[in-house]
């Protein structure tokens, strides 16, 4: 069984989650953390989601992780902060890593805003054509429980009435989250 080398970007809400779900994973390899706080710099991997110790210490040294030779990033990363966010999605990528995320940089045609605008879009399309990678979006955030779930239900439905679906979030604590990443 192949196994996939695998980069966390990431440890807050999200990110330790998915960080849990790498190491439990048999098919995924972790072989890097990236941390945002100095209190996170340096710890192992299973200390920071309640799992034994791995080996793998996290770190905030962006250029060491840039140059390992990894299948995917798994970015968690600050998803509010805005250009330096873009920056940070592009030089993965134009290092050769695909990435999967759930965070709320999801760049659209259709949305209007800062990660949604025609320049960024671009911006990121070329890496991925010019490093032959990909960059997959999904999850609660953005857009899961509202877009994808109401028709993943709908297949287990003989008749549909209607779909009323609400997402209702908290912003005004969800920003302080991030600021321990």
């Amino acid at each position: 069984m192949k196994k996939y080398r695998v980069i966390q970007w990431g440890t807050g809400q999200v990110g330790t989650g998915a960080l849990r779900g790498i190491i439990e994973n048999p098919q995924l390899e972790l072989i890097g953390v990236a941390v945002y706080s100095k209190e996170k710099n340096g710890k192992d991997a299973g200390d920071l989601c309640g799992l034994p110790p791995t080996g793998i210490r996290a770190t905030t040294d962006r250029a060491s992780l840039l140059a390992m030779q990894a299948d995917c990033v798994s970015y968690n990363g600050v998803a509010f902060s805005g250009d330096p966010v873009v920056d940070e999605v592009e030089s993965i990528l134009l290092s050769g890593k695909n990435i999967a995320s759930s965070a709320i940089l999801k760049p659209s045609k259709n949305v209007p805003g800062r990660h949604g605008d025609v320049n960024t879009v671009r911006r990121l399309e070329a890496a991925c054509q010019k490093e032959s990678v990909s960059y997959f979006v999904s999850g609660l955030d953005p857009g899961f429980a509202t877009d994808v779930l109401p028709l993943v239900l709908s297949g287990v439905c003989q008749r549909i009435e209607f779909a009323h679906v609400t997402e209702i979030m908290d912003y005004t604590t969800y920003l302080n989250a991030y600021a321990i990443i």
